[in-house]
């Protein structure tokens, strides 16, 4: 059985919603839920040269620092 979804941010993608995100509780990994779908699998929160976190998903970064704290 998989752990429930918690949204700990929110970013708008557009005006038919957006994209949350959980953060897990040691803060090494997160995973996201596009428009109301199933969440992703645990992503690896990594770091960019200038010390910034983000998720890699499918082709594409997703910066926490772009995520509304929920």
């Amino acid at each position: 059985m998989s752990t429930p979804f918690k949204a700990h941010g929110y970013r708008c993608l557009s005006n038919y919603g957006g994209a949350e995100i959980q953060i897990s509780e040691d803060g090494s990994m997160a995973r996201l839920r596009y428009y109301e779908q199933e969440p992703t699998r645990w992503l690896e929160i990594q770091y960019d040269s200038y010390g910034e976190p983000f998720v890699e998903y499918k082709t594409s970064r997703e910066y926490l620092n772009q995520f509304a704290k929920i």
